[in-house]
């Protein structure tokens, strides 16, 4: 018997991308477990990689696990903004702070 296709929305595909990025999956085992095409998850990750910033004013973040182990003294959070620009921030950074650094990365 053949698997019917299902047909998902950008926004699925993006829930499905940002998922597998937080996941700790290679994305080969990610779309065996979910029943996804590899082929087509790579095409919308690009897609999706690729897009424009949203004309809402908000920008998408993707969680990303760290390779290295984080304690309660040395807990950073990393921003990168376009053109390679990074910056290293506490993690109990104050909201506003956090939004004027973002603001800032965006544009």
């Amino acid at each position: 018997m053949k698997n019917k296709k299902v047909r998902r929305s950008s926004a699925e595909w993006e829930s499905l991308v940002n998922r597998q990025a937080g996941s700790g999956q290679t994305i080969k085992g990610f779309c065996e477990l979910h029943g996804l095409a590899h082929g087509t998850f790579l095409y919308w990750r690009h897609k999706l990689k690729n897009k424009p910033a949203s004309p809402n004013g908000f920008i998408a973040l993707v969680p990303q696990r760290s390779t290295r182990s984080l304690g309660a003294s040395n807990s950073r959070l990393l921003l990168r903004g376009r053109g390679g620009v990074e910056v290293e921030a506490p993690c109990d950074i104050s909201p506003d702070t956090l939004r004027v650094l973002i603001t800032a990365l965006s544009c």
